[in-house]
């Protein structure tokens, strides 16, 4: 059973002002000759324009609901971008929105929906500050109206509005210049995939370790990589193992991350495997959603 709207109100500056005028005219009023006549019509003419503007502003809030919350993976640092779309499930047009988080006061920033009609659906933006990766809990939703008379402020709560991800911001870590990993292996024994080596080229900080040539290294003092032609799977495979060369979990992520943005970056096919799951180009969020919540029971 769906649970009963609840839409809360109170008056604005304006309506605030309004109640304050129509107070001090009825005790002017009443000292002077009694309430009565003019000042008591005035007094009444005001005070069913409060009780009018309440209930038409908590009426346009009637039927509004945040129908979905959504956001593509946004790097750690950076600020995620949710779409939040809000639906009119009245029959009558409704008036200027505002979007936004509980535990924002100011309405800087705020997403805005000018008007919906009957059965409309449209979207707002808002953004969300992030500094780690992982999944997180969007904060519950204020969708408010002061209109259709602008005395008063009437809002809806949303929570439980979705989650939002944050991956690891790519980062390139120096590796070993012995080339030799945690396992004691020579970092460029590894292979990738069953590609075959067309050439090489200059050594740029975050290549794959297993790529870099150190036989050229040895013998000309030069970092060199060695690039590839794909075979019929056609992708490189990047895999927590290519990370051995550091220590921190959080570093490892990072590195996987800056290799997925470089393969993206040249247009490269890439297969990343995490654990038992592998993820590659044609799904970049599965893959950096991966990255976010690794790790998570």
């Amino acid at each position: 059973m769906k649970p009963p709207e609840r839409i809360f109100i109170v008056p604005t500056w304006a309506g605030l002002i309004l109640g304050a005028v129509a107070f001090f005219i009825f005790a002017a009023g009443y000292s002077a000759e009694g309430f009565g006549g003019p000042t008591q019509l005035l007094v009444v003419t005001l005070v069913v324009a409060g009780i009018v503007a309440l209930i038409r502003t908590n009426g346009n809030l009637r039927g509004i609901e945040i129908t979905s919350c959504c956001s593509d993976p946004a790097p750690a640092g950076d600020e995620v971008v949710l779409t939040i779309a809000v639906t009119n499930f009245s029959n009558r047009e409704r008036l200027g929105f505002k979007v936004r988080f509980r535990d924002r006061w100011s309405l800087r920033g705020a997403g805005e929906i000018p008007f919906l009609h009957a059965g409309e659906t449209r979207t707002a933006e808002m953004r969300l500050p992030t500094s780690r990766r992982g999944r997180f809990a969007i904060p519950a939703i204020w969708v408010s109206s002061n209109l259709p008379m602008g005395i008063c402020f009437a809002w809806k709560i949303f929570r439980d509005a979705g989650k939002y991800h944050v991956y690891p911001r790519g980062r390139s870590w120096r590796q070993p210049a012995t080339g030799v990993g945690q396992d004691g292996k020579a970092a460029g024994n590894r292979q990738i995939g069953t590609e075959d080596v067309s050439g090489h080229r200059a050594y740029v900080p975050g290549d794959l370790p297993a790529r870099m040539d150190w036989k050229i290294y040895a013998r000309t003092g030069h970092l060199a990589v060695r690039t590839f032609d794909t075979n019929s799977a056609g992708r490189t495979s990047l895999r927590w193992e290519d990370t051995a060369f550091l220590q921190n979990e959080e570093d490892r992520l990072e590195q996987l991350s800056f290799w997925v943005s470089e393969s993206l970056r040249a247009r490269l096919p890439f297969e990343l495997h995490l654990g038992r799951r592998a993820f590659n180009e044609r799904n970049i969020s599965a893959c950096r959603i991966a990255l976010a919540t690794f790790g998570e029971v």
